[in-house]
């Protein structure tokens, strides 16, 4: 993220004309950030935790340990082409757990960018990267994994769903929808008009 930012910046302009300011704003600095976070973390979410027992196992101890599921399907959306696709990989490398990869494919040089960078800094027989259009997601849908992260429509949702359910694979569904604002009679209206418009052309209108 931090060695690869001025190409995934330079793939976004080209796909969403996106600044690079807009870029570290809205999606490389949240990615980081997430990382950060992970690692901080890392250690005390995989310590085990100490769980009740009942009378019968006495004098015995209980305890829940954490595995990894397998191997995940992360399924990307174009309009956050890094930050909902590798957000959900670093929890999937934290988990533990191999990867498929799927990029938007409405953001093709973001998705390409992020192909190279990751067949070049992690284990390829652990994260592969599969480029394409609604054909390779058909195609991938139709393979059992053990987890799929989807981030998209609600329509697409219900086909992802549909085929995890045929494996009994269990799915996060972040489905996109646009959010209603409020304004309240003790608003400074020019105040709140400058922030719903910052928020509503934010990402070429793909944030609110």
């Amino acid at each position: 993220m931090v060695e690869g930012r001025e190409e995934l910046q330079k793939a976004m302009f080209k796909d969403l004309h996106k600044s690079p300011h807009e870029c570290n704003l809205t999606e490389l600095d949240f990615t980081i950030s997430e990382i950060e976070h992970t690692l901080r973390h890392l250690d005390e979410w995989m310590a085990p935790h100490s769980a009740p027992i009942t009378l019968l196992n006495m004098p015995g101890t209980g305890a829940t340990i954490l595995d990894p599921l397998g191997v995940v399907l992360i399924m990307g959306a174009w309009n956050y082409p890094v930050l909902l696709t590798m957000c959900p990989l670093v929890g999937a490398i934290a988990a533990g757990c191999c990867a498929v990869i799927k990029p938007g494919s409405y953001a093709p040089e973001t998705s390409h960018a992020m192909a190279r960078l990751i067949s070049r800094y992690l284990d390829p027989d652990c994260f592969v990267v599969c480029e394409g259009n609604r054909d390779v997601t058909d195609a991938l849908l139709k393979t059992r994994f053990d987890s799929i992260f989807f981030t998209g429509s609600g329509f697409v949702g219900k086909l992802v769903a549909k085929a995890a359910a045929e494996h009994l694979t269990p799915v996060i569904l972040e489905l996109g929808g646009k959010s209603p604002f409020i304004v309240s009679k003790c608003a400074d209206l020019d105040l709140a008009a400058q922030r719903l418009m910052w928020g509503t052309f934010l990402n070429s209108g793909q944030t609110w």
